[in-house]
């Protein structure tokens, strides 16, 4: 970005989004916010930032972040499309639409496939299946994360692999299978520890988890999702959905995913 500031200032925006993709996986939640909104207008970073909101539990200004994006792009290319196509099927999904959410994932599956290689069909797959799963659709979901899972698997994509497997693990769960289901999310948990989702030094006091929250993520490492939690420890899921939300903040890490990573890496699990 130095570099591209003195030789192509037109070039540092897309940049800053990249490196605020980045940092937003090593759950520098807040550098990555102030990247994205340096590089806004660019419907990449509306996109972006509309993965923040998701992340945060703000679905309905994630769907308004992609819709902005995707008028932003018109016809642009399928690659620079998809990022927004995908946070729409999520955000949807998570919003409880589930027509509007199937709908998006039809979109995603369809450009995906149009560009035939694994990586690309595995992140259809993927959105395909956190949309059948929000939608309580289990076994279809499992099909689809399976997919993904070795689609990235052949493809030698880690992260993404570590994803899938996480949301098979929660597919597995809420089918009653819950001797694989705390085998994906074990072997998710590894990878993202063998990429390095932790932070040097001891965790900040801000991080320190309720020994609530702490049952709850050993609960969500084991693959289980809000409603078999909130069945577990007698809670609303409203309740679990909560606590969830203030796990991430503490912990500063954008997902589910990567606040199990985080904590198992510090010892807090």
């Amino acid at each position: 970005m130095a570099d591209l500031r003195a030789t192509r200032p037109g070039l540092v925006a897309p940049t800053a989004v990249r490196l605020g993709l980045l940092r937003a996986r090593q759950g520098k939640l807040a550098e990555a916010r102030r990247l994205f909104e340096a590089a806004l207008p660019l419907p990449a970073a509306i996109a972006a930032l509309g993965e923040l909101d998701l992340a945060g539990g703000d679905a309905a200004s994630a769907a308004d972040a992609a819709d902005r994006a995707l008028r932003g792009l018109g016809d642009a290319s399928v690659l620079d499309r998809l990022p927004a196509l995908e946070l729409l099927a999520r955000a949807l999904a998570a919003g409880g639409d589930s027509a509007g959410a199937a709908a998006a994932a039809d979109q995603v599956e369809c450009q995906a496939a149009r560009l035939a290689t694994p990586y690309m069909r595995g992140r259809g797959r993927l959105v395909r299946a956190e949309v059948l799963l929000a939608g309580g659709e289990d076994d279809g979901a499992r099909r689809a994360a399976e997919d993904a899972a070795d689609l990235f698997g052949a493809c030698s994509a880690p992260y993404e692999a570590a994803q899938a497997r996480m949301l098979l693990s929660e597919a597995l769960a809420a089918l009653g299978r819950r001797e694989r289901a705390e085998a994906e999310a074990r072997g998710a948990r590894d990878a993202f520890a063998m990429l390095g989702m932790r932070r040097s030094g001891r965790p900040a006091a801000s991080e320190e988890l309720s020994p609530r929250e702490v049952d709850i993520l050993r609960l969500v490492a084991g693959g289980l999702g809000d409603a078999q939690i909130a069945e577990r420890l007698f809670l609303s899921v409203h309740t679990v959905h909560r606590h969830v939300a203030n796990i991430r903040t503490k912990l500063d890490v954008s997902s589910r995913a990567a606040a199990v990573g985080h904590a198992t890496h510090h010892g807090m699990l």
